[in-house]
């Protein structure tokens, strides 16, 4: 059976079932089982932290990492925020800042809306995305230092070089800052 090398799908969690089509008659005594493919998954780190600002913004930074062998594109992260009877108080959705999330390779994001009123539990959704991303281009880079800005951002300094032959448009350096307890934080 030839699979596809690029299923377009919008889910995370999807179970293709597909049944196998008999051209030889069937034998007696053997069974056939259908073949199952699992659709690729993202998954949203735990290791993600929640603040209010000076603003009274809730954030909530974290991690999503591409759990399969295919290249991702355009992740969608929904987050769901509840009181504490269980009653919907607020929705809000982010992409991640790599657009291409390569297999196995994990980046950042960040949702930030006003603090809903009475909120007490949160809940993700499955993350949608689709399956023909690319790989990341090669880049070599370099840390110079880095400072806290007038404004009290945390600045890094350094530059980016291109490592292969091709041209890229709309480079943007992404990374992702943890405490000392591997927590996000930026």
């Amino acid at each position: 059976i030839a699979v596809p090398k690029s299923i377009n799908l919008k889910a995370s969690v999807l179970l293709v079932i597909l049944s196998l089509v008999l051209v030889n008659p069937v034998k007696a005594g053997t069974v056939y089982l259908p073949l199952i493919f699992k659709a690729p998954e993202v998954k949203i780190l735990d290791n993600l932290s929640v603040y209010v600002d000076y603003y009274n913004y809730l954030h909530v930074v974290g991690e999503a990492q591409n759990t399969s062998s295919v290249n991702l594109q355009f992740i969608e992260i929904h987050i769901y925020f509840y009181g504490s009877t269980g009653n919907f108080l607020a929705h809000d959705y982010t992409y991640t800042y790599l657009n291409n999330l390569p297999a196995y390779q994990k980046t950042c994001f960040e949702i930030m809306l006003p603090v809903p009123s009475g909120w007490t539990s949160y809940r993700f959704a499955p993350v949608q995305y689709i399956t023909d991303g690319f790989p990341l281009p090669s880049f070599t880079q370099t840390v110079s230092g880095s400072y806290i800005s007038s404004t009290g951002s945390y600045m890094i300094d350094g530059s980016i070089k291109n490592a292969t032959s091709s041209t890229y448009d709309w480079v943007m350096p992404v990374g992702t800052l943890y405490n000392s307890a591997g927590k996000v934080v930026g």
